[in-house]
């Protein structure tokens, strides 16, 4: 059974920086849902383009995708899993317990008004995808 550490926080408290760091650090796979989503969506593969109708109109993305993409992103060769805001919902997370070895889970706790604050600061590079703040 693979090794996972979760990273939970609202949007702009620091888990994809933090996952990100740890992974690097301790040889994990980082997996960010909404990333590999919008990469889906960008190569306009099959499950991009199912994706990105239904993001269009306005629902969210089921169980059952994010469970697929998540199966299909795997490295094997990895000593294990950092999942960035991953699960999401009660049948995620018995989803995560079910087919992995949750070691540990960080929640990043962060008021909504500096979220917001870091959210606005934020600038992203067009040409890696790195995050900056201005």
């Amino acid at each position: 059974m693979t090794d996972v550490i979760v990273f939970l926080g609202i949007q702009g408290s620091g888990k994809g920086t933090q996952a990100k760091l740890l992974a690097d650090s301790i040889g994990f796979q980082h997996i960010n849902i909404g990333d590999l989503f919008r990469e889906q969506v960008a190569k306009g593969t099959e499950l991009g383009k199912e994706v990105n109708s239904i993001i269009t109109s306005g629902a969210l993305v089921s169980d059952e995708l994010v469970f697929k993409l998540v199966s299909s992103t795997l490295n094997p060769a990895s000593k294990g899993v950092i999942f960035d805001g991953f699960p999401r919902t009660p049948a995620q997370a018995e989803y995560l317990l079910k087919h992995y070895q949750v070691r540990c889970v960080f929640y990043l706790e962060l008021s909504e008004a500096e979220a917001i604050s870091r959210i606005e600061g934020r600038r992203v590079c067009k040409g890696c995808g790195e995050n900056y703040i201005s």
